[in-house]
C-alpha cells in the first residue's frame, strides 16, 4: 500500500469517498497483481510447503495418514525401491494441479485480457 499516492486517497476524501469506498473502490484495485501474487504463492505452498513439517514430525505416519503427495513423490523417488517413474507421474500430476488452480484464479480475477 505503500505505492499508492497518498494525494489519490486524499482527492477521493475531499471529493466525499467514506473509508471503504477508499477502500475497495481505490486501494484494492491499485494492489490487485500484488493480491494476485500472493494467492498464487499460497496456492503453491499449500501443495509444496508442508513437506518439510511432515518430514520432520511424522515421516508420513501413522501409516500414510499424514502423507501428502509432495511427501509421496519424495518417497517413492528415494526409498530403497526407487519407483522412478512413478515419482515423476506424480510430480507431474501436481505440476497439473498447481497450474490449474493458478489459472482459475487468474481466470476469476480477470488478468488473461492483459496477456493479449
Amino acid at each position: 500500500m505503500t505505492k499508492i499516492p497518498p494525494s489519490i486517497i486524499e482527492s477521493a476524501s475531499l471529493d466525499g469517498a467514506n473509508f471503504w469506498q477508499r477502500t475497495f473502490l481505490i486501494v484494492v484495485p491499485m494492489i490487485a497483481r500484488t493480491i494476485e501474487y500472493g494467492a498464487i504463492m499460497a496456492i503453491v505452498w499449500t501443495f509444496t510447503g508442508t513437506f518439510a513439517f511432515i518430514y520432520s514430525i511424522t515421516y508420513g505416519g501413522p501409516g500414510y495418514e499424514t502423507s501428502t503427495i509432495d511427501y509421496m513423490i519424495y518417497t517413492k523417488f528415494y526409498q530403497a525401491s526407487a519407483n522412478f517413474g512413478f515419482a515423476t507421474g506424480l510430480a507431474v500430476i501436481l505440476l497439473i494441479i498447481i497450474l490449474v488452480l493458478t489459472f482459475a484464479e487468474m481466470f476469476y480475477t480477470n488478468r488473461f485480457s492483459d496477456w493479449e
